[in-house]
């Protein structure tokens, strides 16, 4: 990666407002991947029920 990019992408008076975005972000996927889960979950339990029981 260029330097010069990492300057403009990160200047130090950003970095914050960046660790603030970021953690937003993070809280995004993280609810994304939970709500997938709570999907998915419940097949994933029918099937494998349906599995044991033959």
């Amino acid at each position: 990666m260029d330097s010069r990019y990492k300057e403009f992408k990160f200047p130090e008076l950003q970095s914050i407002n960046n660790f603030e975005y970021y953690k937003v972000y993070l809280k995004l996927k993280f609810i994304k991947i939970i709500k997938l889960s709570k999907k998915v979950i419940p097949k994933l339990k029918k099937i494998y029920k349906s599995k044991m029981n033959r």
